[in-house]
């Protein structure tokens, strides 16, 4: 099945996929008796924090791969369909992915998350303390251990953390093996295990470099991790960097407007990118609301539409349609049932309510741009009971 991916990076990509079907749920669409489509879920769990904080499976929806001859014909979406079904029965609460562009997904009621921030700039800009001591050389033969600090590392609210060490082990596959990944860390100076890293990827002598992600445990060792990018900048030019969760990192930065204007235009371009490229479903909403804990008490009336269900046939899981009476509190908890008298009613798509409830945008606001109804009074109360905790990040590329 071809699917038009880059095959001049020598067998890595092969490698990496082979890898990453290993390490899932792999589930494939014929068309004529020819493999066509391909889509890979893999569990995982997501961090909610409501405000306390829980980990619920998750499944991430790592590939959707399609061929050519097949493009339109709408088995991707069926498919992948097919795969939140086999997620939510094997006990999945929630289901996620990185889209390739907004709307598709949408139609299986995957709903899209707040803006991640991309930093690219001059790493002899960070004001940040020097090393005082230097990292280790981390090689692929420490996959174990490196993945095993990643899903160790400080989480926030909508975290995700994949449990297949295949999945970083691909991420290194994914380039020539010319040298251009690394990992450097460092280890506990009484027993030696890994205690926070970083996975970068260089591109030339003077960049720009990537750094794919940061794992740590501690405030101290994230700071010591940007030390390590700082002493990069005696060659390198250029570093980019998706955000901490726990940093605005404008802040760490010398002169940052004054650096965006100096190489505007330019191969180095010193700024920041804004975008939401990831997108959230709710696989399993009685135990999602019980996940909550509102600082309101509201009673409603809920109607959930569900599309997911248009790919579906009549035997399992049908997606989060329906009616309900939806309890907020102390205890939050979903009845199904028709409209009580006397209670307001929302009337929200799956996307949407799966966004409110992560907290990536509230009622008020998707009632102006998704699939959420309410009356104006239930759209105050829900931005109350809704109340959003800090940002839902990922903070883990599938």
């Amino acid at each position: 099945m071809e699917a038009g991916r880059d095959k001049d990076k020598k067998d890595g990509p092969d490698r990496a996929l082979v890898e990453m079907i290993g390490a899932s749920d792999a589930l494939i669409a014929e068309l004529g008796g020819q493999a066509e489509c391909l889509v890979l879920t893999v569990p995982g769990s997501l961090t909610y924090s409501a405000p306390e904080v829980s980990e619920l499976p998750f499944c991430a929806v790592a590939g959707v791969t399609t061929s050519r001859v097949a493009r339109g014909a709408g088995l991707a979406g069926r498919t992948t369909a097919l795969s939140l079904r086999r997620a939510a029965e094997r006990g999945d609460l929630v289901a996620g992915l990185g889209m390739f562009e907004q709307g598709f997904y949408n139609r299986l009621g995957f709903g899209t998350l707040g803006y991640s921030v991309h930093a690219h700039f001059d790493p002899a800009h960070l004001q940040v303390p020097h090393l005082t001591r230097a990292p280790l050389r981390l090689s692929s033969g420490e996959m174990a251990e490196i993945h095993s600090n990643r899903v160790r590392r400080v989480r926030g609210h909508g975290s995700v953390s994949l449990g297949a060490v295949e999945f970083t082990r691909a991420e290194l596959m994914w380039e020539p093996a010319n040298g251009s990944c690394f990992f450097l860390g460092f280890r506990d100076e009484v027993d030696g295990h890994l205690t926070h890293h970083l996975f970068g990827r260089a591109k030339g002598e003077s960049g720009p470099y990537e750094i794919s992600w940061l794992a740590y445990e501690t405030g101290e060792q994230l700071m010591e991790l940007l030390s390590v990018v700082k002493s990069l900048g005696d060659q390198v030019r250029l570093v980019s960097m998706m955000e901490p969760p726990q940093l605005q990192l404008q802040d760490l930065i010398d002169r940052p407007f004054r650096s965006q204007i100096a190489t505007e235009g330019g191969k180095m371009e010193h700024h920041f990118a804004t975008f939401a490229e990831s997108q959230i479903r709710v696989l399993d909403l009685p135990a999602c609301v019980a996940a909550m804990l509102s600082p309101v008490e509201l009673e409603i009336n809920l109607v959930v539409e569900d599309p997911v269900v248009e790919y579906l046939d009549r035997d399992g899981w049908r997606g989060i349609g329906g009616d309900y009476q939806l309890r907020l509190g102390p205890r939050c908890e979903l009845e199904v049932g028709s409209a009580e008298a006397g209670l307001p009613t929302l009337r929200v798509g799956a996307g949407a309510l799966s966004r409110m409830w992560i907290g990536s945008r509230p009622a008020t606001s998707l009632a102006l741009t998704d699939q959420l109804d309410a009356p104006a009074e239930l759209l105050i109360a829900l931005d109350e009971a809704f109340r959003p905790p800090p940002p839902p990040r990922y903070d883990w590329e599938f």
